[in-house]
């Protein structure tokens, strides 16, 4: 396909216009810099507890001279000669005023060593939240752009996800699978909308197929950060693939301590789900929680103090246990489980539970090497491993009639009271899957290096960065027994909601084999599915930053960036129908009672017992048979799944900041050109060629061996194209402190968000009976957004801010299938498929969405005696969309955004002891629509509680208790109160001791 140039725009040419100049302004703005100047430079730290101060506010009294420190507590600062005044502000320490004497021509240094009233009183003067909350207030308000950040013990004791942190911060609603946080959803978007980076570098994901570029969360580990960032607004030195933001895990380094640490933690975990009877255990054996983290930095090769060493190693195993409730759920989709859904008197035609468990074992390490090869350069080395391999098993039964019409209702059936008639359609189902096996792995290679140069005025940053990611599902089973499907083995039930719960109404069954019964069942079919999707990042950039002093300070950079990623799914896939020893399906020796080893109820122990299947696939050889149909599906359902993708972005930046008087600065413009390529199958399924399946139930060995030729002949050949597309990112932040803590906000930017891989692969299926095409679109281009925000900041002392944010994102290039014509020139303009009908996904639609959030953030250490312990946090956001996102009608409804969401929480520390009351709320939001039915997640509020006392300098013990109000982590609805499906984890407790050396 050819590559299509690139267009801008009148409002593209304006905006850029307007940037560039600005752009151009802040470059040249500076004045001609004095003739003779000397250089102050130094460190600053916090006196009580050692730490350096990164984000620290430097600034020389009278001359408009400021700077920030960087990682390790340094700063440099070009100064005209003479007797000057340093001035340090830091939140939650008291102003430093410091006299130096600046000589041309030469360095002076000083140690700027800070401190507060608050750590005369504190019996212990270790490093605590208070602490890691004052760096992230400070990193926040010396930001130029909008950001969110937060220090990892901000909300107590970090727990192994990241996710559990993030939730808290404003615009963040979150999906919880199996009692973790899963997905984020960054201002009501989805995880597509945003991406995920370590110190500032994307990092490779991986879901287990390549049809997103999604990323899970809790494949990740807090053991060796130190802040989590949500960057709303990016620069244009950052990567514009985040529509929504960028979520920023940012590491421990050496250099940040001022000396040795070891920290070292052990513990256990367990969980309350309310009721007996499960084989799925609710806490793991043995050890379940152990880390150790150390850092420490070394005088070597006849330096000093210039290796920094940062390393941790996690290990975590957990026992996770799922109780599931609705008839909407695996076995049924929404649209079966009531007729009538959106009338007066919605009946209820199947009734469902379930069970889930699995064994969770987690890995992380990580690595941070710096090495000072002078005050002016140094090199440095990351590493990130993490692995997550989970053991999942469920069972779930299944009784109805998912097609039942109103004949198949007793005539005085309601909602609230409804009796299904026993019908040939009408049967059980019991599912078992033994075997559902996710492995996770991620890892992540960084190195560079970094120059001062010019007298300290410049610096040159190289860096390469390598990143991998895959998550497989290596043997996944999945067996069903059925009740037989004739009139007489009909089931009817009863379901009566009358004073009851409203997720647990009355079942009773009244007609047909008992459902409880293991041998009214008769074994089914089985799948065996393996598929995996690896992603290989590799980066390569480089950054040029130069500091002009004059009149208006202006610090100006540039840099170039490559990026590499590639993605290889791989699907092996395998169905099968029950035979038994006779050889044949449905007969007399194929009931399930022989197999049925496991009965228990379900349901919160409400429902039951149901009978299962441990290990349908244990079964004598032969027992298990493709039909010609299973062997046509297992084929093509496998290679179709095996694809190949690779994506290439070169890019290239340059921006500047200035501050005139109080207002701050940032504009700048950044560059994008995006190859994509990949290879996926072209098949033919025309019974004319041979590509259909025939054969259906027939076992035959010829029969079946004909249908395996056909499918492997609708496989014609591999394709392979791709696509190409550029783009232009202006940004432009202006930051205004009327005040000593008081900051307005105003941002613009530009940004994308790359289309699913699954809609870039070059796959086509043609019909020559039906004269269809359905193709992917390598061709397709990204989601494109203008943003707009503004905000207003109060920072105040002892550490606390409080803020208000508006933002606005118009969103284009939405995209949706389309069934067009095939044009007379054809798909290659050689009349190829002229007249057929293509079905293909297309770039069209836009949205808009506006959203206010609200934070409020203080520790009350002015109170006097043990009130100074207290501290609360608060936030709230409220979003809207309205758009077609892609469809053909305006909609204010976007799926999984969530119209208001909060966090609150309340926090005390006296002597030893600190408690966290945390609260996360997120209200109704839609979902998605089945069929005609709008489906809703119901408010959720979940409380947590978090307890940590120091026994004395070196050792604490810390107790967490997650979800204590029980909420379900899933709940699926319809506004007119029909339940579909929900998930309960129960409440979670970990428990331990943490020692400091």
């Amino acid at each position: 396909m050819t590559p299509q140039p690139h267009t801008l725009g009148r409002r593209d040419r304006c905006r850029l216009r307007s940037v560039a100049l600005v752009s151009l302004f802040c470059f040249f703005l500076a004045g001609v810099a004095a003739a003779q100047n000397g250089t102050v430079s130094g460190t600053v730290l916090n006196q009580a507890t050692g730490e350096l101060l990164p984000g620290a506010a430097v600034e020389i009294e009278g001359t408009g001279i400021t700077g920030v420190t960087e990682r390790g507590g340094t700063f440099s600062l070009e100064v005209p000669a003479g007797p000057r005044t340093l001035v340090v502000n830091y939140s939650g320490l008291d102003t430093v005023r410091m006299p130096v004497l600046v000589t041309a021509g030469q360095v002076t240094t000083r140690e700027i060593a800070m401190s507060a009233k608050i750590y005369q009183l504190e019996k212990f003067t270790v490093a605590g939240e208070r602490e890691g909350s004052a760096r992230a207030i400070q990193a926040q308000r010396q930001a130029d752009n909008p950001l969110w950040v937060v220090a990892t013990d901000t909300f107590g004791n970090p727990a192994a996800n990241p996710g559990e942190l993030i939730q808290r911060l404003p615009g963040i609603s979150t999906d919880i699978v199996g009692s973790e946080v899963r997905s984020i959803y960054v201002r009501g978007m989805g995880p597509g909308f945003s991406a995920l980076m370590v110190d500032g570098e994307r990092v490779a994901t991986s879901t287990g197929t390549s049809a997103s570029r999604d990323y899970q969360i809790e494949q990740m580990g807090t053991g060796n950060l130190e802040t989590v960032e949500l960057i709303k607004a990016p620069q244009p030195e950052q990567d514009a693939n985040a529509v929504a933001g960028f979520i920023n895990l940012v590491s421990r380094r050496a250099f940040d301590a001022a000396g040795r640490r070891i920290t070292v933690t052990a513990g256990t975990m367990w969980r309350k789900r309310g009721f007996d009877g499960s084989p799925f255990l609710d806490r793991p054996e043995g050890l379940d929680l152990f880390s150790v983290a150390y850092s420490d930095v070394y005088s070597v090769f006849g330096g000093r103090r210039n290796l920094g060493l940062a390393f941790n190693l996690n290990r975590r195993v957990s026992a996770t246990t799922q109780d599931e409730m609705g008839p909407g759920g695996v076995l049924y989709n929404f649209s079966q489980t009531y007729l009538n859904p959106t009338a007066a008197n919605p009946l209820t035609r199947v009734f469902g539970t379930g069970d889930i468990g699995y064994k969770a074992r987690a890995h992380n390490a990580g690595l941070n090497l710096d090495y000072k090869l002078s005050p002016d350069a140094y090199l440095y080395f990351k590493l990130g491993f993490n692995t997550n391999d989970q053991y999942q098993q469920y069972y779930r039964p299944g009784i109805g009639n998912p097609a039942a019409t109103a004949a198949n209702f007793t005539p005085d059936s309601t909602y609230d009271h409804s009796f299904l008639l026993p019908h040939a359609a009408s049967v059980a189902i019991s599912e078992a899957t033994p075997a559902f096996t996710k492995n996770s792995r991620n890892y992540s290679f960084t190195g560079g290096t970094e120059f001062k140069l010019l007298h300290g005025s410049a610096t040159l940053n190289l860096r390469g960065s390598y990143s991998h990611a895959d998550i497989s599902y290596p043997g996944w089973i999945r067996a069903q027994a059925r009740t037989p499907a004739t009139a007489a083995a009909g089931i009817g039930f009863e379901i009566d909601r009358r004073g009851q719960d409203a997720w647990y109404p009355i079942f009773r069954q009244t007609a047909g084999p008992s459902v409880f019964d293991p041998a009214s069942y008769v074994m089914t079919s089985m799948q065996k599915q393996s598929y995996k999707s690896g992603n290989d990042l590799y980066g390569l950039r480089a950054d040029f930053t130069k500091r002009f002093t004059g009149s208006w300070p202006v610090l100006a950079k540039a840099g170039v960036k490559w990026a590499d990623d590639t993605r290889n799914p791989f699907t092996d896939f395998g169905v099968q129908t029950w035979v038994g020893a006779d050889g044949v399906p449905n007969s007399a020796d194929d009931a399930m009672t022989p197999y049925a080893d496991l009965r228990y109820k379900q349901g919160d122990g409400r429902y039951g017992p149901f009978p299962f299947m441990t290990k349908p696939h244990e079964a004598p050889a032969g027992y298990w048979r493709q039909t010609a149909a299973d062997a046509y599906t297992s084929y093509a359902t496998s290679l179709t799944g095996r694809s190949k993708f690779r994506e290439e972005i070169t890019a290239a930046y340059v921006q500047a900041s200035t501050k005139i008087g109080r207002l701050r600065v940032l504009a700048g413009v950044r560059m994008e050109d995006t190859e994509t390529e990949g290879r996926a199958w072209v098949r033919n399924t025309s019974a004319s060629w041979g590509g259909n399946s025939v054969g259906g139930t027939s076992m035959d060995p010829v029969v079946v061996a004909a249908n395996v030729a056909r499918a492997q002949r609708s496989f014609v050949r591999l394709n392979t194209s791709g696509g190409e597309y550029r783009n232009f990112f202006p940004g432009l932040h202006f930051a205004y402190e009327f005040v000593p803590g008081l900051i307005a906000r105003a941002s613009y930017n530009r940004a994308i968000s790359r289309p699913p891989v699954a809609n870039l692969i070059p796959s086509l299926t043609e019909n020559h009976e039906n004269s269809t095409v359905s193709a992917g679109n390598p061709d397709l281009k990204p989601y494109l957004t203008d943003n707009f925000e503004v905000s207003l900041e109060k920072y105040f002392e002892p550490v606390g801010q409080v803020s208000v944010s508006a933002f606005v994102k118009e969103i284009s290039n939405y995209f949706r299938s389309f069934g067009t014509t095939i044009p007379a020139e054809g798909l290659d303009g050689g009349g190829l498929y002229a007249g057929y009908t293509l079905t293909q996904v297309r770039n069209i639609g836009s949205a808009r969405i506006r959203g206010l959030e609200l934070n409020y953030q203080q520790q009350y250490s002015f109170l006097p005696g043990a009130w100074r312990g207290l501290g609360s946090f608060a936030n709230f956001t409220y979003l809207k969309a309205e758009g077609n996102f892609g469809t053909t009608a305006i909609t204010t409804k976007l799926g999984n955004l969530a119209p208001r969401s909060g966090n609150a929480g309340i926090s005390f520390r006296y002597r030893g002891l600190d408690v966290r009351l945390l609260g996360n709320w997120t209200d109704e939001k839609y979902k998605s629509i089945v069929g005609v039915i709008d489906v809703y997640a119901e408010a959720r509020f979940a409380m947590d509680l978090k307890v940590q006392y120091s026994v004395n300098r070196r050792y604490s013990l810390f107790l967490d208790c997650t979800n204590l109000t029980d909420e379900p982590a899933r709940t699926d609805v319809a506004l007119n109160g029909l339940k579909f499906f929900k998930t309960n984890q129960g409440i979670g407790f970990v428990a331990g001791v943490r020692g400091n050396f």
